[in-house]
């Protein structure tokens, strides 16, 4: 059976929007690929899966707007259904959650985060909850150089930059990229309520995160400086602490490195990470007796691996490979054996300006 790929592309006026691959798991090729829709400046990806809806979040040139498109999905083709504008907030992030009930969207230029109701159909409410988080911007006496690298350039205030609901909790994880912090808020009828926060080291700008569900562990992956931290999450008292701080790098790796995304294995056991600039996936494996990641493997990638997604099955890892500087856009996959390791790694195929992907 074929895995669906939905990739948005970006960097490109007159191709940004969204792909379909097609993708045969069984032999790692791809089995059929077409442009599906445009989207102006697309940023990411959602998917509700029980309602069999696709989010695509891009701006609008001319308003200076964001804005979500709604698709219906039927094995892999995808049809318009309507368009919701969402201010200029800069969405970096979305997430369905709750059972398939709200999406939340993470505003990374306007430092604020959006709940939208999902109605029976997929549909997004016409009214939302909305939290604005502390935004006070640093004073300084002159503009910083452009510096993916710097955080003096990065963290000019708050930069919500991904945001996870918490089953059967209500409450909601936004790692802040900007303030070094997790933020936590619980999810009311009318309103969403900051409950708590946990600081980070400072300048570590925290990127993504994984909720183990079975342990409470949270494990948070940070893009300035290449950490992977385990943080016990109480989660009747609100409260997070830090159990452990690594490296997400291979041992040997001196060089500018933004670590950029974090997915967990079905059982609980590994964690995945992708680094941009070592130009790797890390693969770590859970003790579990104290929940602390030891690093097991790390394998190449064909250029900066920007976002990572498990096939239906779990048996592959699928990598997206962002455009920037010499890294150019791409899929890859690495199959996945029972004790965790990457290995057969395959080039699934060459993709101008992919920037982001989700796995339907």
């Amino acid at each position: 059976m074929d895995d669906i790929l939905f990739v948005g592309t970006k960097g490109n006026e007159k191709n940004d929007g969204i792909v379909c691959c097609h993708v045969n798991n069984e032999i790692y090729q791809i089995s059929k690929m077409e442009f599906a829709d445009k989207i102006e400046n697309f940023s990411f990806l959602a998917c509700a899966y029980k309602k069999k809806t696709l989010y695509a979040a891009g701006r609008d040139s001319e308003t200076n707007t964001d804005f979500i498109n709604v698709y219906k999905v039927n094995d892999g083709d995808i049809a318009f259904v309507e368009k919701r504008i969402v201010a200029s907030i800069g969405i970096s992030f979305m997430r369905v959650a709750f059972e398939d009930r709200n999406l939340l969207v993470s505003g990374y230029d306007a430092g604020n985060v959006y709940c939208f109701e999902i109605g029976e159909e997929g549909e997004l409410s016409n009214t939302y909850l909305r939290f604005d988080f502390p935004n006070e911007k640093k004073k300084q006496e002159k503009e910083p150089e452009v510096n993916i690298y710097s955080a003096e350039y990065r963290q000019n205030g708050s930069h919500p930059h991904a945001i996870y609901g918490v089953d059967f909790t209500g409450t909601i994880l936004i790692p802040d990229l900007g303030k070094d912090k997790i933020w936590i808020l619980k999810k009311g009828e009318h309103e969403l309520n900051l409950i708590n926060s946990c600081s980070i080291k400072l300048q570590s700008g925290p990127r993504h995160l994984v909720i183990n569900n079975e342990t409470s562990y949270v494990y948070l992956l940070t893009e300035l400086t290449s950490s992977l931290y385990t943080l016990k999450y109480e989660v009747l008292e609100a409260e997070m602490t830090v159990v452990d701080k690594k490296s997400a790098l291979p041992d040997a790796y001196i060089g500018n490195n933004l670590s950029a995304d974090i997915v967990l294995s079905p059982n609980g056991k590994y964690l995945y990470v992708s680094n941009r600039g070592a130009n790797c996936v890390c693969v770590f494996e859970i003790n579990e007796e104290n929940g602390i990641p030891v690093l097991l493997q790390s394998v190449p990638t064909a250029g900066w691996p920007r976002a990572l997604q498990f096939s239906e099955n779990f048996k592959v890892l699928y990598i997206l490979n962002e455009e920037y500087e010499s890294s150019q856009g791409s899929l890859e996959s690495y199959c996945v054996s029972r004790y965790g390791r990457l290995s057969d790694r395959t080039k699934l195929l060459d993709l101008e300006n992919a920037y982001n992907f989700i796995r339907w």
